[in-house]
């Protein structure tokens, strides 16, 4: 019993205080998550990038307290390293990695247009490596949050959309027609 008394007292202090301390707190997060946008540029492929974001991705998933939103971070290391194998033609690592931003983005409530750019983008790298009912599902998904997004019949993201959905079909037919 008095193990748990001393848990629960334990629990309310780190509370407490991250509560007096939050403001420092998300100002280190901020700063932390500048600096790892700004240390590579986000068209740089090289190793260094990749073992970079990795290593930072890394020490952020295992060791920072639940208490501190990372999820931002989080993301921009996921969208990187995603780009950084896609650049050089590891489509299949870079599809994991963007799937993993996304399911971040689900959970951290990201705003839809920039959900339903991501599941363009998961569906254009299913599309590179012929995975076109895939493609079609992720193009599909990605035009129904910009449909429920949109008061505009001419928005530009629906059309582009739309396009990738016609794609999608079209290289669908071709290969079981085949």
């Amino acid at each position: 019993m008095n193990f748990i008394m001393d848990d629960f007292h334990v629990g309310s202090s780190c509370n407490e205080t991250f509560d007096d301390h939050s403001g420092n707190i998300q100002n280190l997060v901020w700063r932390l998550e500048n600096d790892i946008i700004h240390t590579y540029n986000s068209f740089d492929e090289s190793k260094e990038a990749l073992h970079f974001y990795e290593k930072a991705l890394s020490i952020l998933e295992s060791s920072t307290s639940p208490l501190v939103d990372i999820d931002n971070i989080r993301i921009v290391c996921l969208d990187r390293i995603a780009t950084i194998h896609q650049r050089n033609d590891n489509f299949e690592s870079a599809l994991g990695y963007l799937i993993r931003g996304l399911n971040v983005m689900h959970r951290k409530e990201i705003i839809p247009r920039v959900i339903a750019n991501k599941m363009r983008h998961i569906g254009l790298v299913h599309m590179t490596l012929g995975n076109y009912n895939l493609a079609l599902t992720s193009f599909n998904d990605a035009l129904i949050i910009l449909q429920s997004d949109s008061i505009d019949p001419n928005d530009r993201e629906i059309k582009l959309t739309l396009r990738r959905i016609d794609e999608a079909k079209e290289a669908l037919e071709s290969t079981t027609h085949a």
